[in-house]
């Protein structure tokens, strides 16, 4: 047994800590060679080798900033090299303002398409909360002209979406006239992609209105884009403008005009000629009936429907019956698909009875897909003021997790798992258990598949930041550095110029919180410009 990490008094296996220190390594001759010796007499391997083991390359030049800790530096060269090779990255402006660039921030957005720049801003504007009072306002005058700005390249159903999301985002800053004038443009130029571009129609609106925050669109914006669907040529495109807007009801605490749109949904998917897409508009309108209590002998057809009112009668059982005799194939689980929708439905009803029921069994038992049920099941009981249950429940979602057999796969998605149910065990005072978990999940990044390089560094990247939470500093620094180094040798053309800034983004972002977990001082996200 071998005591490691600054001294902590705690023991691993050989073969554990062997796992940790190659979890970088993409040597073949070197796991091998080290395996051989650990069979032949128990190899003990110090934390402190694990630099040796990374790829044999020359440190970058941000690695070098991430060894010598000047994490705000490496975070701005890292999301600034981001920005140069694909600037629409999600989250790239938000995440630079936040670490106090916003210079950068804004000049990443001038560099995006003209039909993304509105929506540059203004993810600027919500991902930033600290940002000064001033900046903030010019900064929604800005998404405002970038949304109207005529060009080849900003199409008017573009141009619709960014004014109805600017529409929401005035609704629910409380400013209800400018909500209004901009709802009509954004209407007004929807109108025009049918009779100018012939293309686009009322989706781009429907779909800011069904993401709308609850309590934030009005019945008469739902009546004024109603009485523009019969404009619409594409059966298509009405039927799922229906959906959008039954859902978006429902969301807005508007039974009765939800159930109008469920209804105008079923006869608009008559004329749909794929029998896919009227299954899955049928069973999108069934799930909002289900919650408003409309009922039609079309929406009782879907097995999802049937497991979900079964469940609601009070026969949980039957309900997950249904679900587990769904077939599955390699593209949808559909088994795993009915049994969320159970818990999620049990859950907003507070039938913890049900949910519990149906988490206990899962069909076939997948780690980050059974914790998510179980860290749902603790949140909800932590609401609910339910503490010993609801410690209970993370402690059972961290053990799907994490027991197993060693040579069981891994992938980004446990690690990222993992991460999120440390971060709401922290957040119920199971700070131990959290710091545990942490350290487990150092040692999935071994069992992640060697070939899955973006995999291997994004979950690396994801655990740099949890590690020096709990006083890992050394690991976390190293993790960073290597996976910074493994970022100098990717192809920046084609997909890979894609996949490269989406990792380099990432990285930037984990750099940055390090820099705010260590006191490191940001920039104040103030006048700069």
């Amino acid at each position: 047994m071998i005591r490691f990490f600054r001294g902590h008094a705690k023991e691993y296996d050989v073969r554990s800590l062997l796992n940790i220190c190659l979890s970088i390594s993409e040597s073949c001759f070197i796991r091998n060679y080290l395996c051989r010796r650990l069979r032949a007499g128990g190899l003990q391997l110090m934390l402190c080798i694990m630099p040796a083991l990374s790829p044999a390359q020359e440190s970058s030049n941000t690695a070098s900033l991430i060894m010598a800790e000047r994490w705000s530096d490496a975070a701005r060269a890292m999301l600034r090299e981001a920005a140069a090779i694909a600037p629409t990255t999600g989250g790239l402006p938000e995440i630079q303002a936040r670490a106090g660039y916003l210079d950068d921030a804004l000049d990443t957005i001038t560099r995006m398409y003209p039909n993304s720049q509105s929506w540059g801003y203004l993810e600027l504007v919500r991902g930033t909360p600290n940002l000064n009072p001033e900046i903030r306002a010019q900064l929604v005058v800005q998404a405002t002209a970038a949304a109207r700005a005529d060009g080849a390249n900003n199409l008017l159903m573009f141009r619709a979406g960014q004014l109805a999301q600017l529409t929401v985002f005035h609704a629910q800053e409380g400013r209800s006239a400018n909500a209004a004038s901009l709802y009509a443009e954004a209407l007004q130029t929807a109108t025009r992609s049918l009779q100018d571009q012939a293309n686009g129609g009322y989706r781009p609106v429907t779909q800011e209105l069904r993401n709308a925050t609850p309590g934030t669109v009005s019945e008469a914006m739902f009546e004024q884009v109603r009485a523009l669907l019969p404009r619409v040529r594409a059966s298509q495109d009405r039927t799922f403008a229906c959906v959008d807007l039954a859902v978006a009801a429902e969301r807005q605490s508007k039974p009765a005009l939800a159930n109008a749109f469920i209804a105008c949904g079923l006869v608009e998917a008559k004329g749909l000629a794929s029998a896919g897409q009227r299954a899955s508009a049928e069973t999108e309108l069934g799930t909002v009936a289900v919650r408003t209590g409309f009922r039609h002998p079309v929406l009782e057809k879907p097995a999802k429907i049937k497991a979900l009112r079964e469940a609601r009668d009070g026969r949980c059982e039957e309900a997950y019956a249904i679900a587990t005799r769904q077939g599955q194939n390699l593209y949808v689980d559909a088994p795993q698909d009915v049994l969320s929708a159970l818990v999620d439905d049990a859950l907003s009803r507070g039938d913890m009875k049900c949910a519990l029921y149906i988490a206990q069994r899962p069909k076939e038992p997948v780690g980050f897909v059974d914790a998510a049920t179980w860290q749902r099941m603790a949140d909800k009981q932590l609401a609910r003021g339910e503490r010993q249950q609801a410690l209970v429940s993370y402690r059972k979602a961290g053990h799907t997790l994490t027991d197993g057999h060693i040579e069981y796969q891994r992938s980004e998605y446990d690690v990222r798992r993992a991460l999120q149910l440390a971060d709401s065990m922290r957040n119920a005072g199971l700070t131990r258990e959290s710091t545990q978990l942490v350290m487990q999940t150092y040692g999935m990044l071994a069992k992640i598949y060697p070939r899955n390089i973006d995999g291997r560094l994004a979950a690396a990247i994801a655990l740099a930041p949890a590690l020096w939470r709990v006083g890992e500093f050394a690991a976390a620094r190293q993790l960073l550095a290597d996976a910074c180094n493994g970022l100098a040798t990717y192809d920046e053309s084609g997909a890979g110029k894609i996949r490269k800034a989406r990792l380099l983004v990432a990285a930037g972002d984990a750099a940055a919180q390090i820099a705010t977990l260590s006191g490191g001082k940001t920039p104040h996200v103030g006048p700069q410009r």
